[in-house]
This record gives structure tokens, sequence and C-alpha cells, in this order.
């Protein structure tokens, strides 16, 4: 089963706290070449208030430029609250992995995203990511750790001005196959703002991811996970649900 090769860390631009659209999984550049088109759509904020729900949904093309290195294109579509109020993201990201081994790999990333709502609110995030595989096919089980630094400056509605948004997000990952076709994942995510005031609570707590990847042929795999937010303070507890699909371009390494 391939891994799925989208750049998630562009959710974290615009907000320190993933969306239920983004899947969990590994991050890897494609083969020279090859590529992935890579489509879902998610329902997150259930058993909250109907102002914190959100639906969105996610297109994303990506491209092996050289061994090693990739590109990818991304847009996508959100509405929030009780869905009538829309926002719109688009990145670029780029994948370079400078250690492959058969049981370890190390990737480094680089996104740039719309970040906001209004024209002009732009973001970088600069991550890395280590894997370690219990083979170099990813056939049974690996361990997986990502951090990444979103920088954005946004636009402030009531003031008119704009402001410098820094945050430090991670997430710690594992993964096993069960079989030729079928992957089970589980994730859980934290960030830090790093320029909170004093008095203020720097630690965003994320929450859990659970995967289920189904690979249906050489071409196509679909991608399951329900997200469980963990709440802050006295917030209550919601749930996440997204599902999409991976069409493997010609050319690409097999499923």
């Amino acid at each position: 089963m391939s891994r799925f090769n989208r750049v998630a860390l562009a959710a974290l631009v615009v907000a320190l706290a993933p969306r239920a659209s983004s899947a969990a999984d590994t991050t890897e550049p494609f083969d020279a070449g090859a590529g992935d088109v890579d489509f879902y759509v998610g329902l997150d904020g259930l058993g909250g208030a109907a102002a914190d729900r959100a639906l969105a949904g996610e297109l994303m093309v990506g491209y092996g430029v050289l061994e090693r290195f990739s590109m990818t294109l991304g847009v996508s579509l959100e509405r929030t609250g009780e869905l009538d109020t829309s926002a719109s993201d688009v990145y670029v990201g780029l994948i370079g992995t400078p250690l492959e081994t058969d049981h370890v790999d190390l990737d480094l990333l680089l996104t740039a995203s719309s970040a906001g709502a209004r024209p002009g609110d732009l973001g970088l995030t600069p991550a890395v990511e280590l894997n370690v595989d219990g083979d170099a096919e990813m056939r049974s089980w690996g361990l997986y750790l990502r951090a990444g630094l979103p920088i954005s400056s946004a636009s402030d509605a009531d003031t008119a001005t704009r402001r410098l948004q820094l945050g430090l997000a991670m997430t710690a990952g594992a993964y096993v196959q069960l079989g030729a076709d079928h992957q089970l994942l589980l994730e859980y995510d934290w960030a830090h703002d790093l320029r909170a005031a004093p008095d203020e609570d720097a630690l965003e707590q994320g929450g859990f991811a659970f995967g289920y990847n189904v690979t249906l042929s050489d071409r196509f795999e679909l991608i399951n996970q329900l997200y469980v937010d963990v709440p802050q303070a006295d917030a209550p507890v919601t749930l996440g649900v997204m599902s999409g699909f991976i069409v493997t371009l010609p050319g690409a390494r097999s499923l």
C-alpha cells in the first residue's frame, strides 16, 4: 500500500489544530515522473455547538520532479458555523527525503499557503518528519513523528491591522498493515502558540485520529478516518469524520 502523499501541514498554517479532512498518514516524495490525485471530504465538530461545525473538502495533485523530491498543489474549501460562512485555501508544497534507508526515513517539507479568509493572508510552514518502518515496503508496522513551524500573516478584522502568528505543530503516529490491502493508523496531534501572552494557555490540544485505508486496485485507494477532538477547558468532546480516495497516476510506484 502506498503512503498517502499529501502535505497536511497546510491546514496548520490557518489554525494550529488539524481539520477532520486532514487524513492520518505518513509523508514521502513521489517517484520521479509519477504522482497522485487525492480528493476527500470531512465533517468536523459533531457533538458540539452548531456554530463550531465545519464541512470541508480538499483536492491535491502531487508530482515527482526528481528522485526524493516532489511538488504538490492543493485547494481546500470549508463551510463553518451553521454552514453559513465559507473559507478557501490554496497551497503549494515541496517534499524532499535526504535520508532513506530500509527502516529509517527523514523527510523535509515546506508549504506555502493562502492562510486566511482575506486577500494577502499568507502562511509558510517548514516541517520535518521522521519515520521508523518495520520493513522497507511498509508491509508490517511503522512509527512516525512530524514537527512543523507554521508561520502566518493574517489580517485583524477589528483593527484593520496585520499580525504575525507563529506556532509549533506536532503529530505522533503509528500504522499497522493488515494483509496486502488494509492499513490501520493512529495519530495524536497537538500544538503550541509560540506568540501567546504570558497569561494565555499556549498549548492547544488536538485529538486522536483513527484511519482505515483500503487498496482496491493498483491505482485506487480508499481513505477513511474518525477524529476525536480532545477538548480545551470545559468544551465538549467532538468528532470528525472524513472519507476520500487516492488515484495513482501512471508511472507511480505500485500500491
